[in-house]
């Protein structure tokens, strides 16, 4: 079988890359970039949004507001690691063909939050906090 030689279109294309991969390229630098301006928005968002809210709330309310706004953060951070110490006991559990076990483990898994907010709570009524 004779080869043809190549014809000039083809030796334009020689250093390009295919349609498809220059395509996932530039989706990726776009992602990319995409990601890398996400923080710099949230910045710019608590920059501007702390005087605005001062000049039409107050110091007073804005802090009430910072305090309310808090509770629900430091609620998610309160885990201290009780689900993935649940997680890996449930784990081990199953391991050992105690699925009975595991599942008594998840359900107080489940609850030991509500308990901990609860403590929290009444012991913060108790002492007028």
């Amino acid at each position: 079988m004779k080869m043809s030689s190549p014809s000039p279109s083809d030796k334009s294309m020689e250093g390009a890359d295919p349609p498809a991969a220059s395509s996932v390229r530039r989706r990726l630098v776009r992602g990319f970039g995409a990601s890398a301006m996400g923080p710099v928005v949230t910045a710019l968002v608590q920059l501007v949004s702390v005087p605005v809210f001062l000049r039409f709330w107050g110091a007073h309310l804005y802090g009430e507001w910072m305090v309310l706004s808090a509770i629900p953060t430091y609620l998610s951070l309160s885990d201290t690691g009780f689900g993935s110490v649940a997680g890996d006991d449930m784990t081990m559990r199953v391991a050992r063909g105690d699925r009975a076990g595991a599942h008594s483990r998840s359900r107080a898994a489940a609850i030991q939050p509500s308990r901990a907010i609860s403590i929290l709570t009444v012991s913060t009524w108790i002492t007028g906090a």
